[in-house]
């Protein structure tokens, strides 16, 4: 990290003073950081209005980031997005990650096809969704997360009428849940 006042503003938000820790990263940015430490405090200031909720300012801070060559933040615009309703375009950023996902352990892959199935289950493309938890659940090695996995892809198979298929995940699922010893069904 290049200034004293970037160091600040980061640790502001790494204690959780969001609204502080926005304000210090906006007048920085507007003023002379380097390019390197601009992308540091938007990525901090994209970060922190998620956060506070200040959905578009932390789209906007990210969609500047993605345009830089900041690849690797796909995966947070896919939420913001998300969160925003914009599922068409969270699953193309969620997309955009999981096709760079070579050097990413099981569980972060497992969180991105789970959260693109849940945004193609959101706009009824129901058969995209069945496929990417079942891809999530390959990627599942915790019983927690197979558990979660089977309940969506049951909750699919209601939406695609094929009941018998859902009765079988969520047994499949209570099943996970008992070996467990957790009876949580997510």
């Amino acid at each position: 990290m290049g200034s004293p006042q970037l160091d600040a503003a980061i640790e502001l938000a790494r204690a959780d003073d969001y609204a502080q820790a926005v304000e210090q990263l906006s007048s920085l940015i507007e003023g002379m950081l380097s390019h390197e430490d601009k992308i540091t405090a938007r990525r901090w200031r994209s970060v922190c209005n998620g956060q506070l909720g200040h959905l578009s300012e932390a789209l906007t801070d990210a969609n500047w980031l993605i345009d830089q060559g900041c690849d690797e933040l796909h995966a947070w615009r896919a939420h913001i997005r998300e969160r925003l309703r914009d599922f068409e375009g969270a699953i193309v950023d969620y997309s955009y990650a999981i096709a760079d996902t070579s050097d990413k352990p099981d569980a972060e892959q497992y969180q991105l096809f789970l959260k693109r199935g849940h945004a193609y289950f959101l706009i009824k493309r129901y058969s995209d969704a069945l496929a990417d938890f079942t891809t999530a659940l390959s990627f599942a090695d915790q019983p927690r997360l197979r558990e979660a996995a089977h309940i969506w892809r049951g909750n699919t198979y209601i939406e695609l009428d094929d009941l018998k298929a859902a009765a079988e995940e969520f047994r499949t699922a209570e099943a996970i849940a008992r070996a467990s010893g957790t009876n949580s069904l997510v």
